[in-house]
């Protein structure tokens, strides 16, 4: 008997010996883990099993409080609550969530795939290839150093019309003096020949324009006038050996020769209107072109180009509109600006024929107030010519290409200048 006795209570001791005792307060609902302990090898007490019979049918006691010291091996279910720190070595797979606070220092390795929000910081270095989609929504504050090349594309500066002047940084001017004026001079622009730009203006009503451009590349020149008329190297229509060749040919602006070995092409619009274009690289070229006896010039590019070292009247490269001195700014006078750049009688000239005034004779000026009085009074509205050059907004720097084009065609009385 009591043998028996003692078995029934070694028994019952297996699966209360080893538990731990904790308060009440941190009671938890018991499941069938605590009866898998091991039979402790010492011998219980009768009466302590008697009392831990009592706590247990209380539920007095948490079979679920933390141990002193970390497992042997992980568990196989995960704890119902995080550790209050964090563990000695990284685990070997992702958690399958992210954690609600950052890690104190970067990882070694970049993540998978992005974060879902950006960080607080930027990054001390740039990532090593661009993201492939862009950011949802733009950065709050500005780079700390400038990017290596500029955004926008260059500005093309130009001489057109009654006549609008356009600098190498897109500033517009009016010049209305009437003389030959060196409009662009680059030494060595292709690297071994220097590329000169003379234009010829005209007062014609009070109001002047380009009547004839010429361009010289190394030893070559193409003068281009009125209508059309050109001369290439003093040989007029030198690029068709007939007038029907010539106007089969024109109009497919196919490049019959070069100037200084930079492809020609004249294309013949109709016959008020003629362009020729010289191309210098692949990214730009200037062209020569007319509307009726107006003659208009411009240098187009994507890219700066070799145009660091360039004078003239459209003005130093920079934006700076310097005299022959390379020193002395004439900005807040383009009337001395012209008079400045009027081609002198110890430089090349390009046009075929001489024409008054010339060097050291000055450059003739209109008459501004006739001038005026006969654009307000005189010929097409102001509104016939805003309907006419209307297109022209939709251009880079339309507002201002816009009011150019509705000055023209009432100072000229003519809306074809809207088409020019």
């Amino acid at each position: 008997m009591k043998l028996a006795h003692m078995m029934h209570t070694l028994c019952l001791g297996a699966g209360l010996a080893t538990l731990a005792l904790v308060p009440k307060a941190a009671a938890q609902p018991m499941t069938a883990a605590a009866n898998l302990i091991s039979i402790p090898d010492q011998a219980v007490n009768p009466s302590e099993i008697d009392r831990l019979r009592q706590l247990r049918s209380n539920g007095d006691f948490n079979t679920f409080a933390p141990t002193k010291s970390p497992s042997v091996s992980p568990s196989t279910v995960p704890s119902e609550s995080p550790s209050q720190s964090p563990s000695q070595s990284p685990s070997q797979s992702p958690s399958q969530s992210p954690s609600q606070s950052p890690s104190q220092s970067p990882s070694q390795s970049p993540s998978q795939s992005p974060s879902q929000s950006p960080s607080q910081s930027s990054s001390q270095s740039p990532s090593q290839s661009p993201s492939q989609s862009p950011s949802q929504s733009p950065t709050q504050s500005s780079s700390q150093s400038p990017s290596q090349s500029s955004s926008q594309s260059p500005v093309d500066p130009e001489m057109s019309g009654d006549p609008h002047l356009r600098s190498w940084t897109g500033e517009w001017f009016p010049y209305m003096g009437e003389c030959d004026l060196r409009l662009i001079h680059a030494d060595k622009f292709d690297g071994s020949q220097n590329l000169t730009i003379h234009v010829r203006t005209t007062i014609r009503h009070q109001y002047s324009f380009i009547e004839t451009a010429a361009i010289q590349i190394g030893s070559d020149t193409l003068e281009v006038s009125s209508w059309g008329d050109y001369a290439l190297n003093d040989v007029e229509d030198a690029m068709a050996n007939s007038q029907s060749q010539a106007k089969s040919v024109l109009r497919r602006g196919s490049a019959l020769h070069t100037l200084g070995g930079h492809a020609i092409f004249h294309t013949q619009m109709s016959k008020k209107k003629h362009v020729f274009d010289i191309v210098l690289g692949p990214a730009e070229n200037v062209t020569i072109s007319n509307m009726k006896d107006i003659v208009s010039v411009k240098v187009n590019r994507k890219v700066d180009g070799p145009f660091s070292n360039v004078v003239g009247l459209l003005g130093h490269f920079d934006g700076r509109m310097l005299a022959r001195d390379g020193v002395t700014d004439l900005h807040d006078d383009m009337n001395a600006m012209g008079q400045e750049w009027q081609v002198r009688d110890n430089e090349p000239m390009l046009f075929r024929a001489s024409r008054e005034p010339q060097y050291p004779h000055k450059c003739r000026l209109p008459n501004v107030e006739e001038k005026e009085s006969r654009r307000l009074n005189e010929g097409i509205t102001e509104d016939a010519a805003k309907a006419a050059c209307a297109h022209l907004l939709d251009k880079d720097d339309g507002a201002q290409v816009f009011a150019n084009c509705v000055y023209d065609v009432t100072a000229t009385n003519d809306l074809d200048q809207a088409l020019s």
